[in-house]
């Protein structure tokens, strides 16, 4: 978590720890490279992420001026992606099969 502390941004590209990143205020920028498929984790968010292909893009990004809703919508998005683990549900399927 100390990288995260101290960070404002994250570039990412398909690293489902961008999730954790935003939940925790950093602002998240998709690094798209040509002619591949997106794996974008955030691709569902309707907003909330740069998404950016250059060097020039990544610096004009930079400047840019966070919109609050949109990035507090986009964390509301993420702390839904995961569902908090319900640790009875493991414990009955290995007890089912004989596990202790």
């Amino acid at each position: 978590m100390g990288d995260i502390s101290r960070s404002k941004l994250a570039l990412y590209r398909g690293s489902s720890a961008i999730i954790q990143s935003v939940v925790l205020g950093l602002k998240p920028i998709y690094l798209k490279i040509h002619n591949e498929l997106t794996i974008d984790v955030l691709y569902g968010a309707t907003g909330g992420r740069e998404i950016v292909s250059s060097i020039e893009e990544f610096e004009s990004t930079l400047l840019k001026n966070t919109n609050i809703d949109a990035q507090k919508e986009l964390i509301e998005f993420c702390k839904n992606v995961y569902t908090n683990l319900d640790i009875t549900i493991l414990e009955d399927i290995l007890c089912a099969r004989g596990v202790k």
